[in-house]
């Protein structure tokens, strides 16, 4: 994921699992920014971690909820040659079947 002014977010890659979440091939969500597939209330907590991990400079995990599905993300901030994040790793693991087995077992 590429950073960009004004805490903007372009998505350059996007796994299968994500593409398969929000319903879109690989090359319709490539190029486009967050904001496009993630709404509000998520919109707000998912771009405030973003934030944190660029602030910080260091790994952030957060849990999500999106259409149904729990996610627990990982982000990762990428240095360019100025010293600044100007990308992001960014792995997001569909969790929504463990904590099903999870709530069954209390």
């Amino acid at each position: 994921m590429s950073v960009e002014n004004d805490e903007r977010y372009r998505f350059t890659e996007a796994n299968q699992a994500f593409c398969k979440i929000i319903g879109l091939n690989q090359s319709q969500v490539i190029g486009k920014m967050v904001n496009e597939f993630i709404v509000e209330p998520t919109l707000t907590r998912v771009l405030g971690k973003y934030k944190e991990a660029i602030m910080n400079g260091h790994l952030v995990r957060f849990e999500y909820e999106r259409t149904g599905h729990w996610m627990v993300t990982y982000l990762h901030p990428i240095l360019g040659d100025d010293g600044l994040v100007n990308r992001m790793a960014v792995y997001s693991h569909d969790v929504t079947e463990l904590k099903r087995m999870k709530g069954l077992m209390e």
